[in-house]
């Protein structure tokens, strides 16, 4: 932040909110464990050779793209590029740049990126489809608990329309090293899920569990 033109300490109240919003009681993967692993992968799409204007708005966007987050809610990515926008804009951060990382948290409400800073983005924030099984689930298990306030029925209905999405679309990873890595893994996992959320009698949780789990 400070490199970034931001006021001194200018840093601290805004840390000290997204950690409170990503710490938020109802919260099982949105949290800043997600916010860690969507860093890391950046860095390491970076590190691969993907192309990248602004980082510092990428990784930026990154800590603020689940800010605001309530399961189903319509306006979380909006309300979530809101925040960055106020929050960025009041310690004196340039405006373009604020702009920028506004754009590209709204960019994760579709995943359909517009350039390379939310392709990289974006890739990041859904390269856990593409993780092994047992990394799989566990996310899994967790979107489920998030949503325990749906009885199992409509669970099954929601997700997976969700998870049916992913698998119509003509991409759902957007950088080549996302693609090579983990896409034939996410069509893998998301295909298994669908087949686990199909009423066999047992409960979604028992159904999200294996023995590698």
């Amino acid at each position: 932040m400070g490199r970034l033109g931001a006021v001194p300490g200018g840093n601290d109240p805004i840390l000290s909110v997204l950690v409170g919003r990503y710490s938020e009681p109802h919260r099982r993967y949105h949290t800043l464990h997600h916010v860690a692993d969507v860093l890391d992968q950046i860095e390491g799409l970076v590190a691969q050779g993907e192309a990248v204007v602004d980082i510092d708005a990428v990784e930026l966007a990154a800590w603020f793209h689940d800010a605001v987050y309530q399961p189903g809610g319509p306006e979380n990515e909006s309300r979530s590029a809101q925040l960055a926008a106020e929050a960025l804009g009041g310690m004196g951060m340039d405006g373009e740049r604020v702009e920028r990382v506004a754009t590209l948290v709204l960019a994760t409400a579709r995943h359909v990126p517009d350039g390379p800073d939310a392709a990289v983005l974006c890739d990041a924030d859904l390269a856990v489809l593409g993780r092994d099984r047992a990394g799989y689930l566990r996310y899994a298990r967790q979107i489920r608990s998030e949503w325990s306030h749906l009885d199992d029925a409509s669970y099954r209905r929601g997700r997976t329309a969700v998870l049916r999405g992913f698998l119509e679309r003509p991409l759902t990873y957007h950088t080549r090293s996302m693609r090579r890595a983990r896409g034939a893994r996410l069509i893998e996992n998301v295909r298994d899920e669908i087949e686990r959320l199909s009423d066999d009698g047992r409960p979604v949780d028992a159904a999200l569990h294996d023995a590698v789990a």
